[in-house]
């Protein structure tokens, strides 16, 4: 009897709680906030919100992307620095002007012209030209007493040849170098693999220059540009050679690019004529920038490219735009636009021609003159070096911290060896 009572009364306690259950259903569901749907740079305030606040990022972060809301810290490619504490702008960095300067004679001979100059590796380095060792008894022969190529290898210099064996053992005159790396020079058409020369004849597909070749200048193996007389050039793809078309007859005295779709050349008249141009290739054909008497639109000297063009050099992070120097003048920015427009930087004329221009980047550039001139432009200031003897320049290179010119005086060739302090 006990035990009925006890599943009676569990029976009616789970009718109760089904009644109770009934009479009281659950509320329908309230809808849930739409959390907002924010746009580049912003996030919901908080959780579940249904607005958005900007994403602030500390200095010197931006946003990760179109649709991040991430900060990510800002990167400036090389010689850049961020412009200030609270910027997110890259500034071109200044540099020093603190050198120190080593000269060589490195030879004392009969004829001494030296005509350019390569950095091959960190201890080697090669300076072309033409040169003849003194015979007072008279008993070389041409070949023995004339070389074209001067070798430093880190402790001494040593003379050498680069020949055709086609022309019966004489040695010709080396104008000009380009060295992409110690496995690929060119001097001239020869051509230095590492360890073998390789000479291009006109049969080999090299157009006929009829003079000496002035300017070499390459993006790598498959891409380099031979400059020469009447707007002459050439150029190599790895495995031959084209002449290109140009749009002057002015003598090509420089060639620089940062690759191969933005080459800049400038041209000078080596007779005489006052007259200059500058040429830009895009890849697939060569224009006309200015070229004097031509283009028109001159205003001033501070405004308008003037003198006589003698160099140019661009660098990667400056595409289509190119740095000139002219001489008497100083310096100038120019543009892809086809007129004389260009930004002057005025350098004072101290009796040194303008000859020769590199450097790292357009705060870091080195001004050879002839007479021994060299000078600095570091963004701010131009910084002249006193060097000594009255040197024709003809050669110039600068790679990271080394600066390295050569040329000829009277009765010697001369190579100038500048290290950056800092």
């Amino acid at each position: 009897m006990k035990h009925l009572s006890r599943q009676l009364f569990s029976s009616l306690l789970i009718l109760i709680f089904i009644l109770i259950q009934l009479a009281c259903p659950e509320p329908p569901d309230t809808p849930k906030p739409i959390k907002a749907d924010c746009q580049k740079g912003f996030l919901p305030c908080i959780e579940d919100s249904t607005t958005c606040c900007e994403v602030e990022c500390p200095p010197g972060f931006l946003l990760g992307g179109a649709d991040s809301t991430e900060c990510i810290a800002v990167e400036c490619p090389e010689y850049y620095y961020l412009c200030g504490d609270d910027s997110t702008e890259c500034c071109l960095e200044t540099t020093s002007h603190a050198m120190t300067w080593e000269i060589d004679t490195i030879f004392t001979g009969f004829i001494n012209y030296a005509y350019d100059v390569a950095i091959i590796d960190d201890t080697t380095i090669w300076v072309v030209g033409e040169f003849e060792l003194d015979d007072p008894e008279d008993t070389l022969t041409n070949f023995e007493e004339r070389f074209n190529l001067i070798v430093w290898d880190g402790e001494k210099w040593e003379l050498e040849k680069i020949y055709n064996p086609d022309w019966s053992q004489s040695i010709g005159t080396a104008t000009s170098i380009y060295a992409n790396n110690r496995n690929d020079i060119w001097i001239g058409t020869f051509h230095f693999d590492g360890q073998n020369w390789q000479y291009y004849r006109e049969e080999d597909g090299w157009p006929l220059f009829g003079a000496s070749i002035t300017t070499i200048w390459g993006s790598g193996s498959d891409d380099v540009f031979f400059g020469s007389v009447d707007g002459q050039i050439n150029h190599w793809d790895g495995s031959g050679f084209e002449r290109m078309e140009t749009p002057t007859e002015i003598h090509i005295v420089d060639i620089w690019g940062t690759d191969p779709n933005d080459v800049w050349a400038v041209g000078f008249d080596l007779l005489g004529g006052g007259l200059s141009t500058v040429i830009h290739y895009n890849g697939n054909e060569w224009s006309l920038i200015y070229e004097t008497g031509i283009t028109e639109g001159w205003e001033s000297v501070e405004s308008s490219l003037s003198g006589d063009l003698m160099a140019i050099q661009t660098y990667t992070f400056a595409e289509d735009e190119a740095w000139i120097i002219a001489n008497t003048y100083g310096i100038y920015q120019k543009t892809l636009e086809e007129s004389p427009d260009a930004k002057l930087i005025p350098m004072a004329y101290t009796g040194h021609p303008l000859a020769l221009m590199r450097g790292n980047h357009p705060n870091d550039l080195f001004i050879a003159g002839h007479n021994s001139g060299m000078y600095h432009w570091n963004g701010v200031s131009i910084q002249e070096y006193i060097l000594p003897g009255e040197v024709y320049m003809k050669g110039l290179v600068v790679s990271n911290n080394q600066v390295i010119a050569a040329g000829w005086d009277t009765g010697y060739s001369i190579v100038f060896k500048g290290i950056k302090l800092e």
